[in-house]
């Protein structure tokens, strides 16, 4: 009986330390991008419905979005004033577990060479800054068949995969599709779950 009496007091002792154990943190994930990123076309009571908030929920990540409208590689954003890679100052206190870098639209009136360059910094920059993190990339997004957008979209897979990060091919998932964009040009909530769903799956079987 003394034995099993011990065996309970040390069981009782030990529940309540379980019990208390802290939740782990989430993994933190950065969204990299430009209009699409931060759903600059969505209504403010849809704001939860832009593509990176989705794949975060779908993931169990907590999101950080440095999306700016009207930003790229070499473009800087109206409301931000910086490109991505100037940016990238704005989130050296997180520590991502993941980084997902989108977008280019803004950047197809400079010439190929200046976007290589912006290119090739950015992402060298966001893999020694966060050596530990896993990068992805996407083309520009809304394109829309802008005859550009395939030169952009190669430079961007090249460079991406110099530094070990996987590039995410999907293609331009709004072409011919009217109602996934808004009156902007930029996807809507429909639109924006295409592309989460299309993200998460190559970010499933990576």
């Amino acid at each position: 009986m003394g034995i099993r009496w011990g065996v309970a007091a040390v069981a009782l002792m030990v529940a309540p330390l379980v019990a208390c154990a802290p939740e782990p943190e989430p993994p933190t994930a950065i969204f990299l991008g430009d209009a699409d990123t931060v759903g600059a076309s969505l209504p403010l009571d849809q704001a939860a419905s832009r593509w990176p908030t989705l794949v975060s929920q779908h993931f169990g990540w907590r999101e950080v979005n440095a999306g700016c409208d009207g930003s790229g590689y070499t473009s800087t954003g109206e409301g931000c004033g910086t490109t991505y890679r100037q940016r990238v100052d704005r989130v050296l206190s997180e520590d991502p577990d993941v980084i997902v870098v989108s977008g280019g639209i803004a950047d197809l009136g400079a010439t190929l060479g200046e976007i290589e360059a912006a290119v090739h910094a950015t992402f060298l920059t966001l893999h020694q800054t966060f050596p530990d993190a896993k990068i992805y990339a996407t083309g520009a997004l809304s394109v829309g068949g802008h005859h550009a957008a395939a030169d952009l979209n190669r430079i961007v897979r090249e460079q991406a995969e110099k530094v070990g990060a996987v590039y995410m091919d999907l293609g331009d998932p709004l072409q011919g599709r009217p109602e996934l964009v808004s009156a902007g040009g930029h996807p809507n909530a429909e639109g924006h779950a295409v592309i989460a769903e299309l993200t998460s799956n190559v970010i499933d079987g990576s």
